[in-house]
């Protein structure tokens, strides 16, 4: 999985958990500034993004995220090469 890949799994959570338009979504944006994401919006958010990877980030991890690079960072640092997970019904 490449980070452009990451980079549009990240923008599919914040778009269709939280409702963010998907235009304000580039790497550089904030999430507190730019995208007006709150605390619980952020701890919503990572969960969300925890179950989409099917794997837990480390709270230690969580306090360094500040923008959707940050974000899709973390998730390659923790995904790694692998595929995402798919969802099963």
């Amino acid at each position: 999985m490449t980070a452009d890949d990451v980079l549009a799994q990240v923008s599919d959570a914040l778009v269709a958990e939280l409702g963010v338009s998907a235009e304000r979504i580039v790497p550089a944006a904030t999430l507190t500034e730019d995208l007006e994401m709150d605390s619980l919006d952020r701890v919503e958010f990572l969960a969300v993004l925890e179950g989409r990877i099917g794997t837990a980030i480390e709270a230690d991890a969580i306090e360094q995220i500040r923008t959707v690079q940050n974000v899709v960072d973390l998730v390659v640092g923790v995904v790694g090469e692998q595929s995402w997970p798919t969802a099963t019904s």
